[in-house]
C-alpha cells in the first residue's frame, strides 16, 4: 500500500470499526449512482485498499461523512433482521430435539400451513398459477 493519506485510511478503518461496519453512502456518481461502502469489514478494507492504489477522490468525503456520523452517534439504517438468541427458559419444546447450550433452535413455518384460519384472507397466486392450476386439473380428468 502507498504511504499517502495512510492516517485517513486507518480512521476511516476506525470509525467503520466502532460504527460496526455498516453500509455507508458518500456521494454520487456523474451519471447519478450512488456511491456507497459495502457493509462488513470486508466492504470497507477493500474501499481503503482501492482508494490506496487509485488515490480515490471519495476517500475524503466518505472520511468526513463517517466522522460526522459517529461524532454525533449515528448509526446507518441496516434493514438486515437482528436475531436474537433466546434464553434457554423461553425455547419452546420440540419433540425430538434435545437441547444444546449455544444452539438457537428457531420454529420451523412450513410455507404451505395457514397463517391464519380467517377463511377471508387468501393468498394471492398469480394468473400463471391459476393456469396451471386449471391445466392440471383438465390432465386429471383425461386420465
Amino acid at each position: 500500500m502507498k504511504q499517502a493519506m495512510f492516517k485517513e485510511r486507518m480512521e476511516l478503518l476506525a470509525i467503520g470499526e466502532a460504527m460496526q461496519w455498516p453500509r455507508m453512502g458518500y456521494g454520487r456518481t456523474p451519471e447519478g449512482g450512488k456511491l456507497a461502502i459495502k457493509p462488513g469489514k470486508s466492504g470497507w478494507e477493500k474501499f481503503v485498499a482501492k482508494a490506496a492504489k487509485s488515490g480515490t477522490p471519495g476517500l475524503l468525503t466518505a472520511l468526513r461523512i463517517a466522522r460526522t456520523l459517529h461524532g454525533y452517534g449515528i448509526k446507518p439504517y441496516d434493514p438486515r433482521p437482528q436475531v436474537a438468541e433466546m434464553p434457554p427458559a423461553v425455547l419452546p419444546p420440540f419433540p425430538g430435539i434435545a437441547y444444546q447450550p449455544g444452539v438457537t433452535v428457531a420454529p420451523i413455518i412450513a410455507l404451505d400451513d395457514p397463517i391464519d384460519d380467517d377463511p377471508m384472507v387468501k393468498p394471492k397466486r398469480s394468473s400463471a398459477a391459476i393456469r396451471q392450476a386449471r391445466w392440471r386439473e383438465r390432465q386429471k380428468e383425461k386420465v
